[in-house]
């Protein structure tokens, strides 16, 4: 899914509802993270073999496990734990990263294929935001 995501930073008020702001394309969030972790995923793939294999060792052993196949399987999901935890943080971080502004406009570019329909969107979301409640 090809994605496109412009973001927008507000600055100080101007008065009479303007702002000072910058505002111009971005990484897409979801692009950023869905990266991050299939890049991750894909390295823990291979840790995930290594944890079955230990298990399967040790299952073969029955009920007297070597010392050699406990410790293996210990440092394989020392391994797969911490890359678990590798995921999650560079996602979490690519998704930081991906949108520093305060607001941000994530397309999805093979669904809305034109400027109108982007603008229709967008005063779709202009009303849902004048009912939410937050103030003007």
């Amino acid at each position: 899914m090809a994605r496109i995501a412009f973001g927008c930073t507000l600055g100080q008020s101007l008065g009479g509802g303007a702002f000072n702001t910058s505002a111009g394309a971005r990484t897409p969030a979801l692009t950023a993270a869905t990266d991050a972790d299939t890049a991750t995923g894909t390295a823990s793939g291979a840790l995930t073999a290594d944890v079955a294999a230990a298990v399967a060792a040790l299952v073969a052993d029955g009920a007297t496990p070597t010392e050699e196949h406990v410790t293996t399987l210990n440092t394989a999901w020392g391994l797969l734990a911490t890359a678990i935890a590798a995921a999650k943080v560079s996602t979490a971080a690519a998704v930081v990263a991906a949108a520093p502004a305060n607001v941000v406009l994530d397309i999805d570019a093979a669904v809305v294929t034109t400027q109108n329909g982007a603008r229709a969107a967008m005063r779709a979301i202009e009303q849902a935001l004048k009912g939410s409640g937050m103030a003007p």
